[in-house]
Formats: C-alpha cells, structure tokens, sequence
C-alpha cells in the first residue's frame, strides 16, 4: 500500500492504487463485497472514491454520495472504513465529512462496546445489505421454494441446447455485444451499471486491467453461437464466498437468467459456501427477485451520523 498516504492525506483510488491495495482488502473477512478493491474501482467514477492510510491495519475512504436509494444524502460527503476502527480519529473524521456508511455488523458493535453509541446515531441501511445464499441450494435449485425457478432452466434448456464458455479474452467480446444490447433494451432515463460492467468486461480484454482480471471470473452463454447472456464475479472472504457482481442477458430469452444464476454457481469448487448476491439498494422489484431466491442471511450494514 506504498502508494497510498498517510491520514489525512488522500489519493483517487484509480487503476494502480486499487492494484496496490488488493492484498489488504481481499484479507479483510466480514465478506462486504462492496469492498473488494474491484467493486471500490469499479464505483470510484461515481462515487469520487479516495483512499487514505492510517496504519498498516486501516484504510479510510472518502466519497460523495450519488442519492441513488438515499436521496436525502445526495451531494454529501462520507467516510467507510476497512480494518481496525481508528477510534482515535473518528471525531476528526465526523470533522471532515458528514456521514460514516457501509458499517459492518462487526465495527457496530465495537462502536456499541466502546459506548459510543450515545455520541453517535446508528441506522441500520436495509437497501445497502448484501444477500448471501447457500451455493447448494443456487446450484441444484432444490426444494419446492425453488421449483419455478427450476422449471424455467429446464424449459431454457429444453428450448435453447445452450453452450456454456468461460469468460476470457476469447468469450469477453461477446459479453460486450450482450452488454450493448441489455443497455439498448433499458428506458434511456434508467440508471445502470453499464460503464461499470463495461470497465469489469475490459479487463478480460486488455493488458491495462490485468489486475482485475487476476480475480475476477465469469460465463458466457450462447444459443446457436449467439451470445445472450454473461456473468461477472470473485471470490471473497478467503475463498468461502462468491460474489457476483454483474448478471446481463438479451431479456427475450425466458428463462436465460435463472439458466446464468445456475450454470455461474455450479461451475465453483465446492470449497464455496455461500454466494454474494450484492445489495437491492431499495429497488424493489429487484428486492422481491433476490428474495424469491431465498436467502440464507445477509451481511447487514449501517450509517452513523454525527448526534
């Protein structure tokens, strides 16, 4: 982390400083893949993402909230924190910016222990909590709270003979043609994470990224030679978890989402427990579909402000 400097100075978390970081961030073990150091570069154009070091156990990043699913932040200035609370600085951190987000379930209770929260107010971010399922149950799709999904990869199947092909230099073209079409099939006024999923689809393709593409992993989908569908993810909290980062598919192909979910997780070694699903971040059409997968727990995040 040589690259990054010492509180309270801070650098733009672009392509080397993420690179340089990797070894710190994949070692912190609460699972948040919103902190992977591809999910943080990734999100760093948006969110204005800089990084400072306080010691060799923490790193503390800045950012200006976007609004998205906290419309009442937007424009304002936060602080996260990865590692070991500075409870040192916290004060002169509460100083510059306005509002602490993406507390773990870990760092809240530490803050409960110390008794600080009488000083400072804790909400929990429902929107924000990432969905953790059981890599068995996505794999097989077993039981009867699954069966519709099941039914539609069996109908893809049956319908489609689908081809199954890693994502790699190879295959990540074809991923970018499904990836232009899905954006060309969005409301023109819709927010997306296409500029996202385009850099994370990059770093397959070219040497600038190389990285990223050191982590991440992922399949493409084909009917008839035709790419529909790609999936992007990495491991996480020391090889026990997968998150999965970005899920794209041509929409008139019934069935070609629950068919990626399933040939994405199968694919793991056994090693993986659970599977990362990411946040809803309060849209919920796309919390009720997270939830009919039937998730096993979620990894909880809060925002504290300042009393």
């Amino acid at each position: 982390m040589n690259l990054i400097p010492q509180f309270p100075n801070f650098i733009d978390f672009d392509n080397k400083v993420a690179e340089s970081a990797t070894s710190f961030l994949y070692s912190f073990s609460e699972g948040v893949s919103e902190f992977s150091p591809i999910s943080l570069f990734l999100d760093q154009p948006l969110l204005q993402y800089k990084v400072s070091q306080i010691s060799d156990k923490t790193l503390v990043f800045s950012g200006i909230e976007s609004g998205g699913y906290i419309p009442p932040l937007k424009g304002k200035s936060f602080f996260s924190i990865v590692g070991e609370i500075p409870f040192d600085y916290i004060s002169e951190l509460f100083g510059q910016f306005h509002f602490w987000k993406s507390v773990t379930e870990k760092q809240k209770n530490s803050l409960i222990e110390k008794g600080l929260d009488s000083v400072y107010r804790l909400e929990e971010d429902r929107n924000n909590s990432e969905y953790v399922y059981s890599r068995e149950k996505l794999a097989t799709l077993s039981g009867k709270s699954l069966h519709k999904k099941r039914n539609l990869v069996n109908n893809f199947e049956t319908t489609y003979t689908p081809c199954v092909l890693p994502l790699d230099r190879s295959t990540c073209e074809d991923g970018l043609k499904v990836l232009e079409q899905w954006q060309r099939e969005r409301n023109s006024q819709e927010d997306t994470d296409f500029q996202n999923c385009k850099l994370a689809l990059k770093s397959f393709c070219t040497q600038e990224y190389q990285w990223m593409n050191s982590f991440l992993s992922g399949k493409v989908i084909y009917v008839t030679a035709v790419p529909v569908g790609f999936s992007i993810g990495e491991y996480v909290q020391q090889g026990k978890m997968y998150a999965v980062h970005f899920e794209k598919a041509i929409d008139a192909y019934k069935g070609v989402y629950q068919f990626l979910n399933k040939a994405t997780v199968a694919a793991l070694p056994e090693s993986v427990e659970l599977i990362n699903r990411e946040q809803d971040l309060g849209d919920e059409g796309l919390r009720q579909a997270k939830m009919t997968y039937r998730p096993v727990d979620f990894i909880h995040k809060y925002i504290v402000y300042k009393v």
